[in-house]
């Protein structure tokens, strides 16, 4: 045997040396998995630990076994040098290549197991089936409400009539107090009963979507049951209290039935000038100022005029102190703003209920959503250790590879 072949005969017994020992390490590291996860006899199996614990680690351990064996007999020396070399060259070759075919069938069946597991989280991870669903209910809750309480908030409207009886702010301070107790015995007494119907309602249109949704996934029948039985414990334990639903009349300045104080005398002055009472006094100075001027006799037309001129200022001082025209106008018109202000507010009644309602409803769906996030926690720890074994496997793929380039370069 020359020195050349001799050396690559060598290096081929490092090789087969060190695979060896890759594939006793690759035993072992097979041992840990499953002493570290499928040891635990009490759970039930899951698809991974049947294919793996049973079948795999068994199959693959006589498989290693059986090229341990191979790779631990001595070379024949019955040929030349060279043959000898080459025969081992292709021997060590083919045993790598059945062993990483055998382990990328493997990952082959990991990544099949994962697949599926990952479907079924996507599936369940229903964010976009709960945002449409979510927006279909909350039009018929907004729809339900409307239908249900327009009588009731038409009735309420009714007690407005008393506006018209009041004049400054302290009887507008006692009619928000009145009328806000009346409403909000009304809301406890005649109104909750029918938001706690459509609430029900929703409730049970929610987890009825849910449910359909549920029992078209391909998942295991005990994982629909536990997701079933926890939402209609859900759906019986949630509810809501009528202290949850309640008025507050609109408020208002002090100073709101106080013109003087809203107005300079100047605006008060022009806003008046249209009365009745100001033109009357107005003319009447403007007569007596036009009789005294064509008076012949000096004295009686300085005492006309001098009156007519009086009547005038007067008619101003009347207009800005006196006159109660713009005073009963602008009254009316705040007694109108109060009016609106209290039908506005009690008109929103309805959307306030729909707004508290909605945020409920947004506690009672968090809720269920996480009922189905922990039931998946078992398949994302699944999926956890299917990726977990798989590194395993393609980092002594990775090995067998780097060797089999070794062994080419011999």
């Amino acid at each position: 045997m020359d020195q050349t072949s001799k050396e690559r005969q060598l290096k081929i017994y490092e090789l087969k040396t060190e695979i060896l020992h890759l594939l006793q390490d690759l035993k072992k590291d097979l041992k840990l998995i499953i002493e570290d996860r499928f040891l635990d006899e009490n759970t039930q199996k899951n698809e991974l630990e049947k294919f793996f614990k049973d079948k795999e680690y068994v199959d693959l351990n006589m498989f290693l076994s059986k090229y341990l064996s191979i790779l631990e007999k001595p070379a024949s020396s019955m040929e030349s040098s060279e043959l000898t070399v080459l025969k081992e060259k292709e021997n060590l070759l083919n045993t790598i290549d059945s062993i990483m075919r055998r382990l990328e069938f493997t990952v082959h069946k990991l990544d099949k197991l994962g697949e599926k597991a990952q479907w079924v989280l996507d599936q369940l991870s229903f964010k976009d089936y709960m945002e449409q669903v979510k927006k279909e209910l909350e039009q018929n809750l907004e729809k339900a409400i409307s239908r249900t309480l327009n009588k009731d908030v038409s009735k309420l409207k009714q007690k407005l009539k008393k506006i018209d009886d009041i004049n400054s702010y302290e009887e507008l301070k006692v009619f928000q107090k009145q009328i806000e107790g009346e409403i909000n015995l009304y809301i406890s007494h005649d109104i909750f009963p029918k938001i706690e119907h459509i609430f029900n309602n929703y409730k049970k249109d929610l987890a009825k979507k849910i449910d359909q949704y549920v029992q078209k996934l391909h998942i295991d029948p005990e994982l629909k049951e536990r997701i079933n039985e926890e939402l209609s414990e859900m759906v019986d334990s949630f509810g809501i209290k009528a202290s949850q639903f309640y008025y507050i009349a609109p408020d208002f300045p002090p100073d709101i039935f106080n013109y003087s104080r809203n107005f300079s005398e100047l605006e008060i002055l022009k806003e008046n000038l249209p009365s009745t009472r100001f033109i009357a006094i107005f003319s009447s100075g403007l007569l007596l100022l036009a009789i005294g001027f064509m008076i012949p006799d000096r004295t009686y037309e300085l005492l006309v005029s001098g009156l007519g001129i009086v009547i005038l200022i007067y008619s101003v001082l009347d207009s800005i102190y006196m006159n109660d025209y713009f005073y009963r106008k602008y009254t009316a018109m705040i007694k109108n703003m109060i009016r609106k202000e209290f039908e506005r507010s009690i008109e929103n009644i309805k959307d306030d209920i729909k707004e508290k309602l909605m945020k409920i409803s947004e506690k009672f769906e968090k809720n269920i959503s996480h009922i189905v996030e922990k039931e998946t926690k078992d398949i994302q720890n699944y999926l956890l250790d299917i990726n977990s074994i798989r590194k395993v496997y393609v980092r002594y793929i990775e090995e067998l590879e780097n060797f089999s380039k070794s062994v080419e370069e011999v």
